[in-house]
């Protein structure tokens, strides 16, 4: 006796998800970020090609031991970033974190790091799929954005005339010495 199946629309299904997982991968890599997966019982991470990029790794290397990420952890964010994953794997809840990351050449970047646990069909958590983004030219311009506000309220508070500046809603948020003696009131007052 010969049973013969015809394959022809498993086949077919075989191809659209083919093409399908072939169309998300090449968009997670146009959005600019790195998209990693932790399978915890294995301890490696997978990852596509900007999550390379972003830490300066060869982009042909599509996985890491768990170990390798927490090495290049930056030492002062690296008990923190644990306690965070630890909180997460053991309440099945989203992670977040914002760390530093030291690279090979020495230097430091911000990145902002987050993910999901998932959970096999038992209910067991096997893995962690989330996602990663440079954030370090953001850090560097809300650092100077904070120095020349800095800078700016040393000048006020200088200057030999009296200043008083205020917000949109027009609450006073600095008032030199010269506006106090000319108003009479003390900023300490007002705030």
């Amino acid at each position: 006796m010969i049973m013969i199946d015809d394959i022809t629309e498993k086949k077919m299904l075989e191809q659209e998800l083919a093409e399908s997982e072939k169309i998300l991968r090449m968009t997670l890599e146009i959005a600019g970020e790195g998209i990693w997966e932790w399978h915890y019982d294995e301890q490696l991470v997978y990852h596509n090609k900007r999550w390379a990029k972003t830490l300066g790794l060869p982009e042909e290397a599509g996985y890491h031991d768990m170990d390798f990420y927490m090495s290049h952890v930056h030492p002062d964010d690296l008990e923190r970033l644990k306690a965070t994953l630890d909180e997460a794997t053991r309440t099945e809840q989203p992670y977040f974190s914002e760390h530093r990351m030291v690279l090979d050449d020495g230097s430091t970047i911000w990145i902002v790091d987050r993910g999901i646990p998932v959970k096999d069909k038992n209910g067991r958590l096997y893995r962690m799929i989330g996602s990663q983004i440079d954030t370090s030219k953001f850090k560097q311009a809300q650092q100077e954005l904070f120095l020349e506000k800095e800078m700016i309220r040393s000048t006020i508070l200088c200057v030999g005339d009296g200043i008083i500046t205020t917000d949109i809603d027009g609450k006073i948020n600095i008032m030199n010495p010269v506006a106090e003696t000319l108003t009479g009131w003390k900023s300490k007052e007002l705030f």
